[in-house]
């Protein structure tokens, strides 16, 4: 089994491709028995939490496809980490069509607001079990402290992307980021593997892949 990431913003939305063994490094279209998860999708105009004199967001650089329905083929199961529209955007998700059979997973509120669209049937909408929302565990150091324990192959950053923020919330907002050498030194110090490989740290460009071999 072999995963497959590739970024389609350059900031948070990401398409997971897992392959079977068998499947050569490269082929036209998705190779029988893959499986797409699609992550956070938002690929055309702006977020806007609230309204726009509080927070505007705009991205500066194309996503690698100007919408869902380019896409290969229609993603087995779409997950929403986040119910703030630079995650869960309701004009990107609309992409998809409504008889789509792709399972959502997404947190209890942003579940709650996908179904207010009424434009997923309600059976393939699910909500997630709620946990602690603590961003420490996932940014740096905390998350490297898991990327440790877990022994983990790859470390795919993001937030990366050039955007156009504007309103009261970013003047609020102290938003601090960790360069590639920065994350990789948290995730190698004080760790000793004999056999393991160290963790790969990279941040991808939208249309930038980075492939991780099981096996």
């Amino acid at each position: 089994m072999a995963l497959s990431v590739e970024s389609l913003n350059g900031d948070t939305s990401f398409l997971l491709t897992f392959d079977p063994p068998a499947a050569p490094l490269s082929s036209p279209g998705l190779f029988p028995g893959s499986f797409t998860i699609l992550v956070d999708p938002w690929l055309s105009g702006p977020s806007i939490i609230l309204n726009s004199v509080f927070s505007h967001s705009v991205q500066r650089a194309k996503p690698s496809v100007a919408s869902l329905r380019d896409l290969d083929r229609e993603p087995d199961l779409v997950l929403i980490s986040q119910d703030k529209p630079d995650h869960c955007h309701e004009a990107t998700l609309r992409q998809l069509p409504p008889d789509c059979e792709a399972t959502i997973l997404a947190i209890p509120s942003a579940a709650k607001k996908i179904r207010s669209w009424k434009h997923f049937r309600p059976s393939l909408v699910h909500a997630l079990p709620k946990i602690a929302n603590d961003n420490r565990l996932i940014a740096p150091p905390g998350g490297t402290e898991i990327a440790k324990s877990l022994y983990a192959k790859a470390w795919i950053s993001a937030h990366d992307a050039d955007k156009d923020n504007r309103g009261w919330a970013v003047k609020l907002t102290q938003i601090a980021q960790h360069a590639v050498d920065e994350v990789k030194k948290m995730v190698e110090e004080g760790v000793i593997r004999k056999t393991l490989p160290n963790t790969e740290v990279c941040s991808l460009r939208a249309g930038d892949k980075h492939r991780i071999a099981v096996g």
